[in-house]
């Protein structure tokens, strides 16, 4: 794979990708953390919505910059997709330990 292979590091807005995920991701995790008592029987659903607002920041603020060219790179697609799974494992980690208390 070549990936960012003779690019710029901050090429594909990756700094600003992580920044937004790693803000996104504690705002789920505070929210989920407030919603378990109060609302541990549909916490699921707030979880899948809070995944879907996330995706869809993305989708509003990402996708038009790297549609740009009408192409979507390999390096454009993973400086989106790495940072998104990554926060996504971690807060279903962080929640599967409160929940396990």
């Amino acid at each position: 794979m070549k990936y960012l292979i003779g690019k710029s590091l901050f090429s594909c807005k990756i700094l600003e990708s992580y920044f937004t995920n790693f803000l996104l991701g504690c705002l789920s995790v505070f929210i989920l953390t407030l919603s378990i008592k109060s609302y541990g029987s549909i916490l699921a659903y707030i979880f899948i919505s809070i995944s879907a607002v996330k995706f869809s920041v993305f989708y509003f603020f990402f996708k038009p910059h790297y549609k740009i060219d009408h192409i979507i790179n390999t390096d454009e697609f993973l400086t989106v997709l790495v940072p998104y799974f990554t926060t996504l494992v971690v807060e279903i980690y962080y929640l599967k330990k409160i929940l396990k208390e």
